[in-house]
């Protein structure tokens, strides 16, 4: 067998590259080293130590094509799991991020924990009673793969743009209905902080402005509750016109 520092220059040539043919030939190399390596004559501690490597190398390519669709960030107290203390107490909870999405700023509260068992699986289920999505997808692990598994949490449409986000979208002129560039012109609404295209776009917020519930007629509604609902139907529209997903599809997220 050759040495480990080939099978660990074969895998980091690969990270990051999955795209390109040069990418065919080192994984053609990986499976040649793979194959010559006599794998039964190998020791209970070298085995251990080659999975290691290929669980490190998968490590890394996960997080490269995740961070072509989502910025990870670390977990934060608005996501589940946390008693009044502000302790996470799942027992789902294990290795704990955010992946928060570039097009849509979505936010998925990502455990990557060992095993899912008795306890952490009625936890999950009770969030699923709460509104949560939740989501086991072994393909967004990046904490040791092949041991540990990746549950996705999130709130369709729930997580609104900071204010920092929306001046940004208003500086780069994007349409916040429909996510589009406002190529000039259009109507920027200062009370929400918000900039869209001048006539079906501009006319979609006014709509939602406006309370029609027959107890609150003639009111407004809340700023916050505006946002929200606007941004849930930009969300669904990106996702039923598949855009969005096609690119991560396209970028292996």
């Amino acid at each position: 067998m050759k040495s480990n520092r080939d099978m660990v220059r074969c895998l980091k040539s690969i990270a990051g590259r999955p795209d390109k043919p040069a990418a065919t030939d080192t994984a053609n190399q990986i499976r040649d080293l793979l194959l010559s390596a006599g794998l039964d004559t190998l020791s209970d501690g070298q085995v251990g130590y080659l999975k290691d490597v290929l669980a490190g190398g998968m490590a890394a390519i996960t997080e490269e094509q995740l961070s072509r669709c989502y910025h990870v960030r670390s977990w934060d107290r608005k996501g589940p799991g946390y008693d009044s203390r502000g302790v996470y107490c799942g027992a789902w909870m294990d290795h704990l991020s955010r992946l928060i999405d570039k097009d849509t700023h979505q936010v998925y509260f990502r455990s990557e924990p060992y095993d899912l068992r008795g306890d952490g699986l009625r936890e999950l289920v009770k969030l699923l009673d709460d509104g949560w999505s939740v989501q086991i997808d072994a393909s967004c692990s990046a904490h040791y793969p092949g041991w540990t598994t990746a549950v996705l949490i999130w709130k369709d449409g729930a997580d609104v743009p900071t204010v920092k986000q929306r001046r940004q979208m208003f500086r780069e002129r994007v349409c916040f209905v429909c996510g589009e560039k406002v190529a000039e012109g259009g109507a920027a609404d200062l009370d929400l902080g918000i900039l869209t295209h001048s006539g079906p776009c501009s006319d979609t917020v006014e709509a939602h402005r406006k309370d029609r519930s027959r107890s609150a007629r003639g009111r407004f509604r809340r700023r916050q509750d505006v946002l929200a609902d606007l941004w849930k139907q930009q969300c669904e529209r990106h996702r039923k016109s598949g855009t969005r997903w096609e690119r991560r599809r396209n970028a292996g997220c």
